[in-house]
């Protein structure tokens, strides 16, 4: 009986700090990426969560490396709002959970 009145007091403990965890509001910033690019001027970083969504660069079955853009953008960008689940259906086509991609953003500063 003590046992059972042990597991269920450890159960309750538990449950309850899950709950606190959960329900404990986050700072999150309104920040979003416009056309690949995101403006982080006047971007509080000490006390705020600031998630990378918006409209990202997608280069779907690319592999592109920091040296293909110092040459200028590829021809083949698409514009991507993350997040999105790319196991699913994207631009008009399937596509394949194993084929390369890129996803870029640019970020200003202040």
């Amino acid at each position: 009986m003590k046992k059972c009145l042990l597991a269920l007091v450890v159960v309750l403990l538990i449950s309850a700090a899950v709950f606190w965890l959960v329900s404990v509001p986050k700072n999150y910033g309104g920040l979003r990426a416009d056309n690949g690019v995101m403006d982080f001027s006047g971007a509080d970083f000490d006390h705020t969560i600031h998630p990378l969504r918006g409209e990202w660069e997608f280069y779907w079955e690319k592999l592109y490396t920091p040296e293909d853009f110092a040459e200028g953008e590829p021809n083949e960008k698409t514009l991507a709002d993350i997040p999105v689940s790319f196991a699913a259906s994207m631009f008009s086509r399937r596509i394949c959970r194993w084929a390369p991609a890129v996803i870029r953003s640019s970020g200003l500063t202040g």
